[in-house]
């Protein structure tokens, strides 16, 4: 796996129900920033506080990344069917109208995400993750990706 460095930090403000929060963040290309947790912690053995914060990153964020970038894998991943296969749809940014081709799409992204590291989100839009993916799998991106060569 290629590291890269992080290198461009940015601090953010918003306003979850606490005065004033504040995330200070390191940003890598390509990152992917979420906020799940808000509050509660134990702040001594079998004492639980709603309102104490953690500083501490969340795990599953961590392993999910991981996962996708192959440095972990999960013994309960399903296993692609053999000979499994989907109609590949075309590259798209945007959903389609067309309530077959979303469903189509969806059965692909269903489908790449049975094979291990590979975590698409299925929204029905074949767009460039779900090209990445295929890529990954198959050795060639969605027809119509322009990174397709």
């Amino acid at each position: 796996m290629n590291h890269q460095a992080i290198n461009r930090p940015s601090s953010s403000h918003f306003n979850d129900g606490r005065q004033n929060a504040r995330i200070s963040a390191s940003i890598a290309p390509n990152q992917i920033i979420t906020i799940h947790y808000k509050s509660g912690k134990y702040v001594a053995d079998g004492t639980w506080s709603d309102t104490a914060v953690s500083k501490q990153c969340g795990s599953a964020v961590l392993l999910r990344r991981m996962a996708e970038v192959g440095q972990v894998g999960f013994i309960d991943q399903p296993v692609p069917k053999q000979n499994s296969t989907p109609i590949v749809p075309m590259y798209a940014v945007t959903s389609s109208k067309d309530v077959a081709i979303v469903l189509r799409v969806e059965e692909l992204q269903k489908w790449l995400n049975t094979f291990p590291g590979i975590f698409v989100k299925v929204d029905g839009v074949p767009g460039g993750r779900t090209s990445e993916a295929y890529r990954r799998v198959t050795g060639s991106y969605l027809p119509g990706d322009p990174r397709a060569r």
